[in-house]
């Protein structure tokens, strides 16, 4: 987590997905209905950001003898490669997600106050934390 200049609090994830590009519009729609859902709930203070890199598929994986407990498996397997080595082109997708929460005024005004060298720590504590909580708390859910 990183608390931003301006008072707002920034938390990161990388993760592994589908290839958006080649999943069908009406699923792309659906998708993108439960993510704005998801925000819209929060709050107008939240922000995501994602970005994808797109690469192609290094290859299929060579086969092992004893990656299959049985012959009906390693028949499905191979399968599975004569039709990804037709096919030509296969992408892997990875996705960089940030979610920013920036605390309305009054509380961004004291955030901003909580840096000043004539406020002292006992005073700087509730403020941080019931900051952090909402954030912790909101971004889980």
């Amino acid at each position: 987590m990183v608390l931003n200049k301006d008072g707002g609090l920034l938390a990161g994830w990388c993760y592994r997905g589908e290839d958006l590009a080649t999943v069908p519009v009406a699923e792309r729609n659906q998708v993108s209905s439960v993510v704005s859902g998801a925000l819209s709930r929060l709050g107008s203070e939240w922000m995501l950001h994602q970005d994808v890199i797109r690469e192609e598929a290094r290859g299929y994986p060579e086969p092992h003898e004893s990656a299959f407990p049985d012959t009906v498996s390693a028949l499905i397997d191979g399968e599975r490669r004569m039709q990804f080595q037709q096919e030509g082109g296969h992408y892997e997708s990875s996705y960089g997600l940030v979610l920013t929460f920036l605390p309305p005024l009054l509380l961004q005004s004291k955030l901003t106050r909580l840096f000043s060298a004539r406020m002292g720590p006992k005073r700087r504590q509730p403020i941080t934390r019931s900051a952090l909580a909402c954030y912790r708390s909101s971004s889980r859910r």
